[in-house]
């Protein structure tokens, strides 16, 4: 509405801003008052405060993607092709995370940035894919200063892109993108850059959930499942002296912290997928042959884990449960399913 009272116009100007039904219902009236003059028209110190106000509410109603919602959806906010994809509670796999047999793991500001960390998904590739790792990260991080820090160091440059920004050190041939509640990381094998945020943008570029992953992770504190699993099986049942192929179609792996008054012991769950349950029925027979064998040699202490209990068919599947572990013997378990496929 507008109206003239003695050479002064008054102009009503009026928004609704809502996040969502069940979070903020706003409404802002705010009076604008200007001269009929046009050179002297100049924005009142209230008209500012409103739009400084309106930039404010709508900066701080962008969303985050949660890992839930990429569940919900299927999808891995990472890169198709790699060779086995983890998902990790941090704050839970903490312990497991420090020990795995990751480079990239080692360095002081990874273990900075998972101190930070909730929640983490990865992809580990193989040689000839031209990548090393993925990572999507959710916590809560110092963005403002790792984004100066960044910028004060030659070896990093700051690259645009569909998704926002990112930083690429080709030294390090490492590709950042962080926000204050999520990171993207993708590391190379070369130091060409390479946008982190792809997969998180475009969900065609995004690798699939296989089906049942979800409901074989349960509350896990880390789970994980390896693409073309056949390399994974086949030297296991060599080590275990029992040369046979097996047709393992998906192998998905779980690993949970048991907490004991000596010591801190894992215990892995594994399922063993295949096209039909006759296949599955075949592979009991086969573990339970090599469990006769067993010994006590070190190329046998990563397949006893597995065969020290029955394998439990369901369906088209095997669920096998290992013995428990301690830490040597989870980084062995680790080394040896990323040198079967790697």
């Amino acid at each position: 509405m507008a109206g003239k009272n003695n050479g002064i116009r008054e102009q009503g100007l009026g928004t609704r801003d809502v996040c969502s039904k069940d979070q903020i219902d706003i409404n802002t009236t705010s009076t604008l008052t200007t001269h009929p003059s046009p050179e002297s028209r100049v924005p009142s110190p209230r008209s500012l405060l409103f739009f400084v106000f309106c930039f404010l509410f709508f900066v701080g109603c962008k969303t985050t993607q949660t890992p839930e919602s990429y569940f919900n959806n299927g999808i891995f906010p990472l890169e198709k092709g790699a060779f086995v994809y983890f998902c990790a509670n941090v704050e839970e796999a903490r312990s497991v995370l420090d020990i795995l047999p990751v480079a990239e793991l080692k360095n002081n500001q990874t273990k900075q940035m998972l101190d930070r960390t909730n929640f983490a998904m990865a992809a580990f590739f193989s040689k000839g894919s031209g990548r090393r790792f993925q990572m999507a990260a959710w916590g809560n991080y110092p963005s403002a200063g790792a984004d100066m820090i960044l910028s004060l160091n030659n070896n990093w440059k700051n690259y645009k892109t569909t998704g926002g920004s990112y930083w690429h050190s080709g030294a390090d041939k490492l590709s950042i993108h962080m926000t204050s509640r999520q990171a993207f990381i993708l590391g190379s094998l070369n130091d060409t850059p390479v946008d982190p945020l792809l997969a998180s943008v475009n969900a065609d570029l995004s690798v699939v959930i296989p089906e049942g992953f979800n409901d074989f992770r349960g509350g896990s504190a880390l789970s994980c499942w390896v693409n073309d699993p056949g390399p994974v099986i086949q030297q296991m049942l060599n080590a275990a002296g029992v040369p046979i192929r097996a047709p393992v179609r998906q192998l998905f792996f779980n690993l949970n912290t048991i907490n004991t008054a000596q010591s801190k012991k894992y215990e892995a769950v594994l399922l063993l997928t295949f096209d039909n349950a006759t296949q599955a029925r075949g592979m009991v027979s086969i573990l339970n042959l090599a469990g006769a064998f067993k010994t006590n040699s070190s190329e046998m202490m990563i397949p006893m884990l597995f065969l020290s209990n029955p394998p439990v068919q369901k369906g088209a599947a095997l669920e096998i449960k290992s013995s428990q572990m301690n830490e040597a013997q989870i980084t062995g378990l680790i080394n040896f399913i990323l040198e079967a496929v790697n």
